[in-house]
């Protein structure tokens, strides 16, 4: 007798993925679409974009966090515009994220996770510079740069972008397991009544 195969395609993102990237995504939208903001400086708030972002990103991967910078552009102020900053953040990060996550000791890895969201956030800016820079002309180049990563902004969302996960990593590290591969298997190999 032979038997039949069922060369099936997995979906794209896992129900977990999609759950995750649904809730962050919502919670970044209405942050963002209602202006819910940190008063920072006279003049100067801070969004709560990064939090979620780098949330989604550490627990279900680059594709949930590319669906909240998403989000996060759609209900922003500046629009679909900003998405292609958000994703720059999205990929640095995830990039060593599962060697950081692998680290045994926690003050080592609680630093290695601060520097790289630093420098994820770092190239990050470089695109914000060059977008209020270039195409708002809000402000000259080198006096972006200046304000940006010498005053209190880049701290700012430094501390934004890494401090509730770090808490997380500090009590709760399995909510943080990075579980997500890269480039999902797109075929389900599985004998007809095998289960799942």
């Amino acid at each position: 007798m032979t038997e039949l195969s069922l060369n099936k395609k997995k979906p794209f993102m896992t129900a977990r993925q999609v759950a995750i990237a649904a809730v962050f995504g919502g919670i970044a939208f209405a942050f963002e679409a209602l202006g819910i903001k940190l008063p920072f400086l006279p003049g100067f708030s801070m969004n709560f974009g990064g939090l979620w972002l780098t949330l989604a990103t550490l627990i279900a991967g680059p594709l949930a966090g590319i669906v909240v910078a998403l989000m996060i552009s759609i209900g922003g102020e500046v629009g679909l515009i900003g998405f292609p900053g958000y994703l720059v953040h999205v990929i640095v990060l995830a990039l060593l994220y599962k060697s950081i996550f692998k680290i045994q000791k926690k003050p080592i890895q609680i630093v290695a996770f601060w520097a790289w969201n630093s420098v994820a956030l770092f190239f990050q800016y470089w695109y914000w510079i060059f977008l209020y820079g270039f195409v708002f002309k809000v402000m000259s180049i080198p006096a972006l740069i200046v304000y940006n990563f010498a005053g209190p902004p880049y701290i700012g969302f430094d501390l934004i972008y890494c401090l509730v996960p770090s808490i997380l990593l500090l009590s709760a590290p399995q909510f943080l397991a990075p579980d997500w591969k890269w480039f999902p298997s797109r075929k389900d190999d599985r004998k007809i009544g095998q289960s799942i």
